[in-house]
């Protein structure tokens, strides 16, 4: 049986390196406690607050599941698991639970486990300069001509969700990027990074929180890069805080079908500023239903832990669905498909966001930019129809309602 005895670092929560806990994998079963000399301190907090109580006893569960969902969050994603796979000979998508003790602090969010004994390193992030070559390397791995360990790619682990390719890069002036590539699968080397560059505009000016964020062109392609919102970047360095997926919130992936409006009501009850977030979880919902955004899983919704309280996440991956599909991973008042303005407004209600209406009058205009930019794209076409459908049934739904308002006064 194999058997891994892993620290469990806050890889920078202000001081510096803190070794917060203790993790036993042993096969499918896994082990936490919180170390007493992390519980003596007067600044220590939970890694999960929601899970994870600070305390003496020891949590259990097999393959990740609750209550240590958050080591579920830091494991590496489908591009991660590839690269980390050809970098060790190892297949780590068999076997998950042993990328743990492979991760740099390089990784999304602000834990690390490392083997019993070792110390974090530095991240190594990749200098901007080196994108052309990293773009190299990831054809390479994509058509399968790679022997070797990769000179860039390899030495930067993500933790960020998804399969497309991607590693976090730095900046001239210190700034960390999460930089994704194109995929060979991508109707062109630039459709994917301008549509979700253009998903990113079109949050901003509904009011969303979104990183900062650019499409770069590099040789033939055009790449998608963000910046990481992780990272709090000061006259001493960076800090690093702790991401939480909405899925450990809320017990796990298989409850998605619990829809935006339940996943609200809980989020209100753990979210520091809960009246501020739940619009923002609302205008992340709206945005998605506008663009046809149906990759919004779980673990495509965050919160960030600072040691003071949790707070919802910037928004990221808002890429519309290019294959013509409208099911939704999470349901919209009960529904995953065939869900239209009046749905979202019912969902509205339940989530007690104020002045609905005013919200989905915002993104009509920001929609009607939205069709102009991504028309501009090629491989675009089907993404383009669905939304001008949806923007078409959402200024009817708008228009009905703004007179029925004004005929009740």
């Amino acid at each position: 049986m194999n058997e891994q005895l892993l620290d469990v670092w806050l890889i920078d929560p202000g001081t510096g390196p803190l070794r917060a806990g203790q993790l036993l994998i042993r096969g499918e079963e896994a082990f936490f406690r919180y170390l007493g000399s992390y519980l003596g301190l007067g600044s220590a907090f939970p890694i999960d607050p929601i899970n994870l109580a600070l305390s003496g006893k020891i949590f259990t569960s097999r393959l990740l599941r609750p209550p240590l969902l958050i080591f579920d969050d830091i494991l590496p994603d489908t591009w991660g698991l590839a690269i980390l796979s050809k970098k060790h000979g190892y297949d780590f998508f068999k076997d998950r639970m042993a990328a743990l003790s492979h991760m740099e602090t390089s990784v999304v969010g602000g834990l690390v486990c490392l083997p019993q004994g070792t110390r974090p390193k530095m991240p190594k992030w990749i200098p901007m300069d080196y994108l052309n070559e990293c773009l190299y390397e990831v054809k390479s791995f994509e058509i399968r001509k790679a022997d070797f360990i990769f000179k860039y790619l390899g030495i930067t682990g993500t933790s960020a969700g998804g399969a497309r390719p991607k590693a976090s890069f730095v900046d001239k002036n210190g700034i960390v990027w999460l930089v994704k590539f194109p995929s060979h699968n991508d109707p062109t080397p630039e459709t994917i990074s301008k549509v979700e560059y253009a998903g990113y505009a079109f949050a901003k000016r509904i009011g969303l929180s979104v990183p900062e964020a650019k499409a770069i062109e590099v040789s033939d392609a055009t790449l998608f890069a963000s910046r990481r919102f992780d990272i709090i970047t000061g006259e001493n360095g960076h800090r690093r805080l702790i991401v939480l997926s909405l899925s450990t919130l809320l017990g796990g992936m298989h409850m998605a079908d619990v829809g935006y409006e339940k996943a609200a009501a809980v989020m209100r009850r753990h979210l520091q500023v809960p009246e501020q977030d739940i619009l923002q979880f609302f205008r992340h919902m709206l945005l998605n239903w506008c663009i046809v955004n149906t990759d919004d899983h779980l673990k495509n919704i965050s919160l960030l832990l600072d040691g003071v309280g949790l707070r919802l996440s910037p928004a990221y991956d808002l890429v519309g669905n290019l294959w013509g599909l409208d099911h939704h991973t999470m349901t919209i008042n009960s529904k995953a498909s065939g869900i239209g303005p009046s749905d979202i407004y019912k969902a509205g209600k339940r989530m007690r966001v104020k002045d609905i209406l005013s919200e989905m009058k915002k993104a009509v205009a920001s929609a009607e930019i939205y069709l102009e930019e991504i028309g501009k794209v090629e491989g675009t076409g089907q993404l383009a129809e669905m939304v001008e459908r949806r923007l078409e049934m959402l200024s009817i739904f708008l228009k009905r309602s703004y007179k029925l308002k004004n005929v009740s006064r």
